[in-house]
């Protein structure tokens, strides 16, 4: 039996969350591919991570202002590429909209503070952008069936999003 070592379990680990499919191709103490076959993994997968960094300030920022009035021009902007360029990228690589993807990480923040804090539904809905609480109720309730004081009040401590 032979042993199989992962150079980058992270990255791996991000694929497997996205449903992505994973090759194992043997490489050489270089990195390098050892056979045609793995030569081609090895092109597709360093393709798929250059397309993966493009998008890296434009998730940072996202992650990093939660609470502030986010554009697709903005993050397009950050990663040096036009609008529709960056739509259709950040569709390939998460299988979601940079807008659903806004909302998603809203609703992340918007859980851990109901869960964790005293504040007001209102206090929470503007803390993570959004100025209108009954809207930020409907988003919530749409995405998990429950309103956020239900949540709130809920042993529910989890949510996959």
């Amino acid at each position: 039996m032979r042993k199989i070592e992962l150079v980058d379990l992270e990255k791996v680990k991000k694929l497997i969350s996205q449903n992505k499919k994973i090759a194992i191709f043997e490489v050489d103490n270089d990195g390098k591919p050892l056979n045609k076959a793995s030569d081609i993994l090895y092109e597709v997968f360093s393709e798929k991570d250059k397309k993966y960094d493009i998008l890296k300030p434009a998730i940072k920022y996202i992650e990093e202002n939660v609470k502030s009035n986010i554009t697709l021009s903005k993050l397009a902007k950050l990663c040096g590429i036009s609008s529709s360029y960056f739509s259709g990228l950040f569709f390939e690589c998460y299988q979601i909209s940079p807008y659903d993807y806004v909302i998603q990480k809203r609703l992340e923040v918007a859980c851990k503070l109901l869960k964790e804090t005293s504040y007001t539904v209102v206090s929470i809905a503007l803390s993570v952008g959004y100025n209108d609480a009954a809207y930020f109720n409907r988003l919530f309730k749409k995405k998990f069936g429950i309103t956020p004081l239900q949540y709130r009040t809920s042993n529910v401590y989890t949510l996959y999003i």
